[in-house]
């Protein structure tokens, strides 16, 4: 789609190949730069992530507990923090939206859920 939007812009001095290698090469830095920047929700665990069908019962007892202990965790959070948190976990909302909820920047809503997310990692 890049490579459409930029053919008025090719000048013939270098092959069509290389062209599209070097198109292909800018986008794959601008993604690496976007992943660093604004890691995506699927690097987060997720609470109900576990498949429980594959884990020895002992295990599964294990997981439920630390599931119920995140949310305990969760719910003592103040409440803004905790309705970010949730809405991200759930993957309901992207953090543009949650910022628009809020009445707020989506950079707001990132570094709100960072923050709530290093109070959940202290405990």
């Amino acid at each position: 789609m890049q490579a459409l939007r930029s053919l008025n812009k090719f000048n013939y001095k270098c092959s069509v190949c290389t062209w599209l290698c070097q198109i292909a090469k800018n986008l794959w830095c601008t993604e690496l730069k976007r992943r660093k920047y604004h890691p995506s929700a699927s690097q987060e665990p997720d609470i109900n992530a576990l498949d429980i069908s594959i884990i020895p019962p002992d295990e599964k007892t294990e997981n439920a507990d630390t599931k119920m202990y995140i949310l305990r965790q969760i719910h003592v959070l103040p409440e803004r923090e905790k309705e970010i948190i949730l809405l991200r976990a759930t993957g309901a909302m992207s953090f543009e939206e949650i910022g628009q909820l809020f009445g707020k920047t989506a950079n707001w809503a990132r570094v709100s859920y960072y923050r709530a997310k290093q109070k959940l990692r202290k405990e």
